[in-house]
C-alpha cells in the first residue's frame, strides 16, 4: 500500500470502529459489491479515485471529503505480485475476479460523474447556443489522458479510442439537448 492508501484504510478502520459495523455489513447495507471495503483495507483494491470514496463516505456516514484521495499517487500503486503462500487456482481466480469487480463499478461510479458534469455542460452549451462539440477542448483531453495513460502504464491508443467513444456520446446528448439529435 502507498502511503495514500495507507491513510484511507485508516481513516476507515476508525469509522468501522465508531459505527461498530466491519467492512462486509457496511457493503450489504449500503449495496456495494462484496470486497469494496475490505479490498482497500486489505490493500488490493487498485483503482482508489474520489469518486469511490464518495461513495464509501456515504455509505460510512462520513462527511464529504473526508476521504479525499490524492489521484496521481493513488494512480501510480502497482498490482500486486502474487501472494507468496500459493493460492488454489480457483482461489486466486475468485480474488482475482472480485478485484476487477470492483474495478468495474468504480467505473461505472466514475462515468455516471462524468456524464452528470457533461449533462450541465450541454445544458449550458443548449442555452447559450453554444456548439454541442468543441474540438480544441477535445484534442487538449486526448493530449493529457494519453499521458495520463502513459503515466499509468496503459497503452495510449487504447486510452484516446476509449475517450473518443466517450466525447461521442457526450456530443449526441449535448446535440440532443439542442433539438439536434
Amino acid at each position: 500500500m502507498t502511503i495514500e492508501t495507507d491513510k484511507i484504510a485508516g481513516l476507515i478502520r476508525k469509522r468501522l470502529g465508531e459505527l461498530g459495523e466491519t467492512a462486509p455489513e457496511v457493503e450489504h447495507r449500503a449495496g456495494m459489491p462484496d470486497g469494496y471495503i475490505s479490498d482497500i483495507l486489505d490493500g488490493k483494491f487498485l483503482f482508489l479515485r474520489n469518486n469511490v470514496m464518495v461513495a464509501i463516505t456515504k455509505a460510512l456516514g462520513m462527511p464529504r471529503g473526508s476521504l479525499r484521495v490524492n489521484v496521481q499517487a493513488a494512480s501510480r500503486v502497482k498490482a500486486p505480485v502474487a501472494k507468496s503462500k500459493p493460492l488454489h487456482p480457483e482461489t486466486e481466480l475468485k480474488r482475482l475476479r472480485s478485484s476487477i469487480d470492483n474495478i468495474d463499478a468504480a467505473v461505472v461510479h466514475m462515468l455516471a460523474e462524468r456524464f452528470k458534469a457533461t449533462k450541465a455542460v450541454g445544458e449550458l452549451k443548449a442555452v447559450h447556443a453554444m456548439p454541442p462539440a468543441d474540438k480544441s477542448r477535445e484534442a487538449q483531453q486526448i493530449k493529457r489522458l494519453r499521458q495520463l495513460a502513459k503515466d499509468a502504464d496503459l497503452d495510449p491508443d487504447f486510452a484516446e479510442k476509449f475517450l473518443n467513444f466517450i466525447v461521442t456520446e457526450v456530443i449526441r446528448h449535448h446535440e440532443k439537448l439542442q433539438g439536434k439529435g
